[in-house]
């Protein structure tokens, strides 16, 4: 198919009828969905007050500990963020000059702080929990001690963070409701393989990409209710989900906020949106580093699929919202800012030149470019060595030479690819921090850190390995002899195995987005599965991810990857909960659990081997044969043009496919 499939006919008005039902399914919808927002709030509050016996305190206190610890400008002394009381001088000024300086501050303690964590935040995490710890001081200025009261802020800010992605679950069931009905576009390695044949026996048009198809009024699926019900269907199994409100109320912990940014960012780059996707997995991964794991789908996905500028604007979005959020703990005195505000005006005259260089004289250009020079070299300028000159060179190169050849239709690549390059001379020229990688996401990485396979009660392969085959971390595999000796330990074989299955996983899912086929969406999950199942020093609570995401998404799919899901659920529930009882020293009732161990993991390792065959396996009937037949022939009043894509309604749950 070479265009697109368009209605030239005016709709006609709807009935009376018609009309009165419309009006009702919307009141009804919104009645469901308020419904479902008060009462998931107001279940939130009772199940916080009502768990009070099997807190996971040690966490709630660490949270609570580090938040004041930043706010209380605490040096040396570890136990003043619990004895010392509020300090009304803390103005916003403050407060952020001291979280900027957190990290350094941390590097000077000695010993362990009373909590018996090391500080292991990422940047906003430690920034969500210090203006909790601000929040709660302005009010009680005189505590000098923990309570769990004090969670109330980090409790809302999970609720917030749990209701986006709620609403981001409902959107992308939906878009995969409607986008089931489409017909299957030619893959790109088809398209590719055939420029190899003659003219004649090539089954596809080799000079264009697939085209978007847009699908006849018949099929008009965004006027159907049936997608908006299945969307509210998953968004509830999200919102009520036990396993989500367990970890963000009755533990409290923040191993929630992985799942909604990922969902986001799904929703995103199914819709073509691979920059805002970037920038959502970056915002979740300064909340929480495991967020990283799951990011090179973003990118191994549209490369499978030969879309390689869908992966590199992912890649842009990522870095550019990355290096502006961390710019507040990197930078490490007004020089990179000034650097950076002066990257502004010279980045603004080259995307003046590549507006204007249809329209003016080729030797207005030199002009309009002359201020980048001094503005991109002047902060090297500021006594940096002579030796650093060659990343303001290649800066100065790209600024004044790019102009010249992009066209204004990739402009904003010009200005993401700057803000990138910018960011990155800062990093390698200057006289940065680097305090917040070590401590938020290299520390928790280290073998030191946790040095065993697997927590008890994290029933995965690696507990299976510890317990019943006396596997270690550092264990020795086997030995590889090319190109250099070197020893495979039982840590990097497990993430190799876990690297295999994402790969594996992102080429069934670039096969399903092609036919437009709902199993896309387990082959984009199940490394989390796997995640949990195969990664070396996990924890019990991390088949969260997976299993809920799983879950939501099965609302489209079959009834035999709910129950699955379920079980997943299920599991997970079990696991986190037997964790919290055993703190408590309440794990009479499911002292079961912990006897059964590691025999769940089997279940779990099983579960996500069925997973991985349920992300190869193909649906029997992508698309209903009268989809593709009035697809093929436009219906009764409609007329069959070419036309360029377009972004209607109807049009847009294909683009993630075909564009």
């Amino acid at each position: 198919m070479n265009g697109s499939i368009t209605s030239t006919a005016n709709t006609p008005g709807m009935p009376a009828g018609g009309r009165w039902h419309h009006s009702l399914m919307i009141g009804l919808f919104t009645l469901v969905a308020l419904t479902m927002l008060t009462g998931g709030v107001v279940l939130r509050q009772k199940l916080f007050s009502w768990s009070t016996t099997i807190h996971f305190r040690p966490d709630m206190r660490n949270a609570w500990y580090w938040g004041s610890f930043t706010v209380l400008n605490t040096k040396h002394n570890r136990l003043a963020p619990f004895q010392k009381a509020g300090d009304a001088g803390v103005t916003a000024q403050v407060f952020l000059h001291r979280l900027s300086t957190a990290y350094q501050r941390h590097d000077h303690l000695r010993g362990w702080p009373p909590t018996g964590y090391r500080l292991d935040y990422p940047a906003w995490r430690l920034g969500a929990v210090a203006v909790s710890a601000w929040i709660e001081r302005a009010v009680n200025p005189k505590a000098t001690g923990w309570k769990a009261a004090y969670m109330t802020p980090l409790l809302w800010f999970n609720t917030c963070v749990e209701l986006f992605g709620t609403i981001f679950t409902f959107l992308l069931i939906r878009h995969w409701a409607i986008r089931r009905l489409a017909p299957p576009g030619p893959s790109r390695w088809h398209i590719l393989f055939a420029r190899l044949l003659p003219q004649k026996y090539r089954p596809y048009p080799t000079s264009t990409s697939p085209a978007v198809i847009t699908m006849p009024e018949s099929l008009n699926a965004p006027k159907s209710w049936k997608p908006m019900w299945l969307g509210l269907l998953a968004a509830a199994l999200f919102w009520f989900n036990p396993n989500v409100i367990q970890s963000a109320h009755t533990w409290v912990q923040y191993d929630m906020w992985v799942m909604p940014f990922y969902i986001a960012a799904l929703y995103l780059a199914c819709t073509n949106r691979y920059f805002a996707a970037g920038a959502i997995i970056a915002v979740g991964s300064l909340l929480k580093g495991q967020e990283l794991f799951g990011a090179g789908m973003f990118v191994l996905w549209p490369l499978l699929e030969l879309r390689w500028m869908r992966a590199l604007e992912f890649l842009l979005g990522f870095f550019v919202t990355f290096s502006l959020a961390v710019s507040l703990w990197l930078f490490a005195d007004a020089r990179e800012w000034h650097f950076m505000l002066g990257l502004v005006p010279a980045m603004a005259a080259g995307a003046a030149w590549v507006t204007l260089r249809q329209k003016v004289r080729w030797w207005y250009g030199p002009l309009v470019l002359l201020p980048i020079l001094p503005l991109a070299l002047w902060p090297w300028t500021q006594g940096l060595g002579a030796g650093r000159l060659w990343a303001g060179a290649a800066l100065v190169l790209w600024l004044a030479g790019a102009p010249w050849l992009v066209s204004r239709r990739g402009l904003k690549h010009y200005v993401a690819i700057t803000l990138a390059i910018g960011f990155a001379a800062v990093m390698l020229a200057m006289p940065v921090h680097w305090d917040w990688l070590r401590t938020g996401y290299l520390f928790g990485t280290s073998v030191g850190h946790m040095p065993m396979l697997a927590l008890p009660n994290a029933d995965g392969l690696g507990l299976i390995l510890q317990d019943n085959f006396g596997w270690h971390l550092t264990d020795a595999v086997f030995t590889l002899h090319w190109p250099t000796t070197y020893v495979v330990d039982m840590r990097h074989l497990l993430f190799a195995i876990f690297v295999i299955s994402c790969i594996t996983c992102a080429a069934a899912a670039a096969r399903h987005a092609r036919r437009n086929d709902p199993r896309f969406l387990i082959a984009m999950i199940t490394p989390w599965i796997t995640f949990f199942v195969l990664c070396p020093e996990m924890y019990e609570r991390y088949l969260l991810w997976g299993s809920s995401m799983l879950l939501s998404a099965a609302v489209v799919l079959d009834f035999g990857t709910l129950l699955l899901a379920a079980l997943l659920v299920l599991a997970s529930t079990a696991m986190t909960l037997a964790v919290q009882l055993d703190i408590n020293h309440l794990n009479r009732p499911l002292s079961f659990i912990s006897r059964a161990e590691p025999g769940l993991g089997y279940a779990v390792v099983l579960a996500a081997l069925i997973c991985m065959y349920l992300s190869l396996r193909s649906s029997r009937s992508t698309v209903p044969a009268s989809a593709i037949a009035s697809a093929e022939t436009p219906a009764a009043g409609h007329t069959a043009t070419t036309a360029a894509p377009t972004r209607s309604p109807a049009a847009i749950p294909l683009e993630g496919a075909a564009a």
